[in-house]
């Protein structure tokens, strides 16, 4: 039924696609960088009234 060159191709490719994953995921942790927050304002609502 299986082929063994589909079994051997098949084990390939997904050898392949977990290291792609796995190098992903690394790489976006080693190059995630905190992400300064912006200056908070402060503001003081006055009523349209006024």
């Amino acid at each position: 039924m299986w082929d063994r060159q589909w079994q051997e191709g098949l084990a390939v490719a997904l050898a392949l696609h977990l290291l792609a994953a796995a190098a992903v995921q690394t790489a976006a942790r080693w190059l995630a960088r905190p992400r300064p927050l912006p200056p908070v304002y402060r503001v003081r609502l006055v009523p349209v009234e006024a």
